[in-house]
């Protein structure tokens, strides 16, 4: 049975869909068969990857038939890798008054409403959910559906309260929803300009305060002890807007057209690396 991995933060603006789609591109290149859900109504991950979102509704590939418990086909993006498309259709499904629509998502990955099926989560090793800001449904469920949750942060005063309002908010649903098994995997500091004043004081103030609102959370799992949370920082590099401006992945990118940024990749590998063991615990 697969991993599934949600990317969340109540912010909007501080990196999901690059660590989300780096993440997949990452796993798939090592052999894992990997599925990326797109569960964000602007679409980001699909845009990225080349897809005009609206071309989808209304077909197999469109997202919103898990509000109708009808399948919905992956679409093949290379060796081991596939991608459920968004479209702007899946806030409205996901926001309207149906009843349990906070579930709908974690059904369609674990096989609960399509007879026979074994689920999504079955037919993958790992698979990774680009969640949607703001703290609604979209992002709940994507809490309901994973079993470990990965915080990217950018460290700046703005999103320093984005990041801890995305602790208190996945506090409160693992209550709300009983999540007793859903376990924080870590945070990512995304864009990190290491030399500038402004992040590194940011980023050193969180982390200690998020640790400290950790600990205080008997019920809150942790892959690894509150002050070991943070993974290694993806720096701020220009190669990832270009990456993205061609609809590339960052690894096809820079193998292609930036070898010289290979480094990055490293790090990539690195923070792949981290998060295998995290899951093995």
């Amino acid at each position: 049975m697969g991993k599934v991995i949600g990317v969340i933060n109540t912010k909007g603006g501080v990196g999901k869909t690059t660590l989300a789609t780096s993440l997949a591109s990452e796993f798939s290149r090592r052999g894992y068969k990997t599925l990326l859900i797109d569960y964000d109504s602007q679409s980001s991950a699909t845009h990225l990857l080349g897809f005009y979102p609206e071309d989808f509704i209304g077909t197999e590939f469109d997202i919103t038939n898990i509000f109708r418990e009808e399948p919905v086909k992956e679409i093949y993006i290379k060796e081991n890798l596939y991608l459920i498309a968004s479209n702007s259709k899946l806030k409205e499904y996901a926001e309207s008054g149906k009843s349990g629509k906070e579930y709908y998502l974690s059904d369609f990955v674990q096989g609960n409403y399509i007879e026979g099926s074994k689920g999504i989560k079955e037919e993958y090793d790992i698979v990774i959910i680009d969640s949607e800001g703001g703290g609604g449904t979209l992002e709940t469920s994507v809490q309901i559906a994973s079993d470990y949750i990965i915080i990217p942060i950018r460290p700046t005063i703005l999103d320093e309260t984005g990041t801890l309002l995305t602790l208190k908010k996945l506090i409160e649903n693992i209550k709300i929803f009983k999540l007793k098994d859903l376990t924080l995997l870590g945070f990512i500091a995304i864009d990190f300009d290491k030399r500038a004043k402004e992040p590194l004081e940011r980023y050193s103030a969180l982390k200690v305060e998020l640790p400290e609102i950790i600990s205080s959370v008997k019920f809150l799992k942790t892959s690894v002890p509150p002050d070991e949370l943070f993974l290694p920082e993806l720096y701020r590099r220009a190669v990832w807007s270009k990456a993205f401006a061609n609809n590339m992945l960052i690894h096809d990118y820079i193998e292609k057209y930036e070898t010289y940024n290979k480094d990055v990749l490293l790090t990539l590998e690195n923070i792949g690396n981290k998060i295998l063991e995290r899951m093995k615990r």
